[in-house]
């Protein structure tokens, strides 16, 4: 991502719709950070994303995944004393360099639609994968720049559109349009890195994880 953009987040974007927008209605606030989240997404604008680790829970076999399959780097589990890296035949991204050439692996799951299965296995998985960064707050910081607001101002009104709220000006079709207009130029407007930043980038997917932060996984 261009070097001279600069993060903002999305609470400060969601004031601004409100007021701008003229909306009233504050029974859907709670899900506007999660469209902004789905935008961003969906604008392919992941060069700013951080590295990321959560825990989750398998229960009768299945566990929800924090983010879309793309975006995992790995997946690990513990039986007994040692650990395992989940081996998801579905993904190339658990072929990455930076995972212990030594470590056992658990070969019997898959993921589908957002849910890994872990045959015969109940307890937790560690996953590192990519994310949005967000504020102390929860919400989501995005690229402070005017093509990426407008994008995700439709977005939001089309979203909002299809859970049955009506805007006062513009239709469904209409912010579907003006989204689908916006959003390409968004996503050229950031997604173009420095070759300093290319090399950063490079180096911190490429950081192997044996060190000290690998070692601390589990504890």
């Amino acid at each position: 991502m261009n070097s001279k953009i600069n993060l903002v987040s999305s609470e400060a974007l969601i004031g601004e719709f409100l007021q701008d927008y003229n909306m009233n209605s504050t029974d859907f606030i709670s899900r506007l950070n999660r469209h902004v989240v789905r935008a961003i997404e969906l604008m392919d604008i992941d060069t700013y994303f951080k590295r990321c680790y959560t825990k989750i829970s398998i229960e009768e076999n299945r566990g929800i995944l924090p983010c879309e399959m793309k975006y995992v780097e790995g997946i690990f589990i513990e039986i007994g004393s040692i650990p395992y890296r989940v081996d998801i035949s579905n993904n190339d991204l658990t072929n990455l360099e930076f995972m212990p050439s030594d470590m056992s692996v658990f070969s019997d799951a898959y993921v589908e639609d957002g849910i890994i299965t872990i045959k015969d296995y109940i307890g937790d998985a560690h996953v590192v994968y990519r994310g949005l960064p967000t504020n102390a707050k929860g919400y989501v910081l995005l690229p402070d720049d005017a093509w990426v607001m407008e994008a995700v101002n439709y977005f939001i009104i089309y979203k909002l559109g299809c859970g049955g709220y009506k805007h006062k000006v513009f239709s469904i079709g209409d912010a579907d349009a003006k989204w689908n207009a916006l959003y390409p130029r968004a996503r050229n407007s950031v997604n173009f890195p420095t070759i300093g930043e290319m090399q950063n980038f490079t180096e911190s997917w490429n950081n192997p994880l044996k060190g000290d932060w690998f070692n601390g996984l589990f504890n």
